[in-house]
């Protein structure tokens, strides 16, 4: 029998938003930094450089736990399902490594060569591990763990570029291959490539917008942006960006990508149709990958010296967080539990260069998970979820929209007023974010969290 838990959304968070930086935690002056990533569940941020693996606590920014890796790292990404992380390492030289977050140790190694180009995602639905490198133009491949036992399960044809992605939609896992302009598609229940779609010139970086089953793909010659149409994986349209960073964004709560079209200007485009629909002016050259923080509804755009945030409702420049006498590259990850921001930064001074980490912080909105005890009206109870989210009808007439966001911030689903079947979400900590209209220009959002267990 169906289990049927009814969820009252009580002591939601109202979202006013401003941003500051909160410290600066000093990295070994032999760390150079190729790598950032937020470990959800945990409350720890990983940072590979060299033959090493930081970790940080989330909650206090300290550095708490150093972890060997042989030989150099290059690429992270993190594995919520088993709370483990895997670490690709530097050209031409393998092999995978597993770490378990919670233990700040290495498990094992997976033996696969290294390579050029390398680039890793999960596979959330099937609990898989992605792994992309190219070895030449004849020689690319993509491997598929299986992310319970930590053990290679396909080899595939595939790679050769630093875009790979997952689209929940469809469940399938989508790979540019430069050399060949051209998407490999995966299904993610077979292992197997049921599709390549031509794109630009040398395709590279990869996006998704669930909503309305749409990857995006970067085209580094020739500035563009291809947006492919996940129901038949076909492109729907190309959108010229005149500006050779193609790097996006998405933003789940009004379904668009931003990417840059000038030095300094986005370009906001819908995903259901593939047009810009909007251009917002910057004024900052974009040097590393832009990310949407969907609790608090800011896009955070890093340059040297310097974060830009975005109020996309508004199309304003919401603040500039200044690093005095340290200078941001592209490495950013965001704490979607404290609601932080961890960048990358080094020393502005040539002659002698030292690294970094600027944590940036965003007031309202972020479920702090706090380790220590928490005086009482302070706590959000999070409410236990088996099989079905039942929300309430809404309270108010306003139009309204309400998202269910994964630990990163994502959106996995939208949610409706009445039962929400999620039996086939991971077992996790997810969020629940309601909007309503105010006024033509502005919403107001409520956050709350919920388990989801089985």
């Amino acid at each position: 029998m169906r289990r049927t838990v009814f969820v009252l959304l009580a002591a939601l968070v109202s979202v006013a938003s401003s941003q500051w930086l909160e410290t600066i935690v000093r990295l070994p002056d032999t760390f150079p930094p190729w790598d950032i990533c937020y470990c959800s569940g945990v409350n720890k941020v990983l940072c590979v450089g060299g033959n090493r693996v930081l970790v940080i606590d989330g909650l206090t920014n300290t550095l708490t736990a150093t972890i060997s890796v042989e030989p150099a790292g290059d690429r992270l990404i993190y594995n919520p399902d088993t709370r483990r992380a895997f670490c690709a390492h530097e050209y031409w030289r393998g092999p995978l490594t597993v770490i378990d977050v919670d233990g700040d140790s290495v498990l094992r190694a997976l033996p696969v060569p290294g390579g050029n180009h390398m680039s890793l995602c999960h596979n959330p639905h099937d609990n898989k591990v992605y792994y992309a490198h190219d070895l030449g133009a004849s020689d690319s491949c993509l491997y598929v763990v299986d992310g319970s036992g930590d053990s290679i399960i396909a080899n595939l044809a595939a790679g050769g570029s630093q875009g790979l992605c997952y689209n929940p939609a469809n469940n399938s896992v989508y790979c540019s291959e430069s050399g060949r302009d051209r998407v490999a598609v995966v299904d993610g229940d077979t292992n197997a490539i049921r599709r390549y779609v031509q794109v630009g010139d040398f395709p590279t970086e990869l996006g998704v917008c669930p909503r309305y089953n749409r990857v995006f793909c970067a085209n580094l010659i020739g500035a563009s942006l291809t947006v492919i149409d996940g129901h038949a994986d076909t492109v729907l349209r190309t959108v010229a960006t005149s500006n050779q960073q193609v790097i996006s964004c998405h933003d789940g709560i009004r379904h668009r990508v931003y990417c840059p079209v000038s030095e300094q200007d986005l370009y906001a485009i819908d995903c259901r149709t593939g047009v810009a629909v909007e251009t917002m002016h910057v004024s900052s050259s974009w040097m590393g990958a832009m990310h949407h923080n969907s609790v608090n509804d800011r896009v955070y755009i890093p340059y040297y010296g310097r974060m830009t945030i975005l109020d996309p409702s508004t199309g304003n420049v919401d603040s500039v967080i200044e690093v005095p006498g340290w200078r941001g590259g592209g490495l950013v990850a965001w704490d979607s539990v404290q609601n932080k921001t961890f960048w990358c930064v080094d020393s502005a001074d040539s002659s002698s260069i030292h690294y970094a980490i600027a944590v940036l912080r965003d007031s309202g909105g972020g479920v702090e998970e706090s380790r220590e005890p928490q005086a009482v009206g302070r706590k959000q109870e999070a409410s236990v979820v088996r099989g079905v989210l039942v929300l309430p009808q809404a309270s108010s007439r306003k139009p309204q929209a309400t998202s269910l966001l994964d630990a990163s911030g994502r959106e996995v689903m939208e949610l409706q007023a009445g039962p929400n079947d999620v039996r086939h979400l991971v077992p996790g900590v997810y969020f629940i974010r309601e909007q309503s209209a105010v006024s033509n220009q502005h919403t107001a959002t409520n956050v709350s969290k919920v388990i989801v267990t089985r």
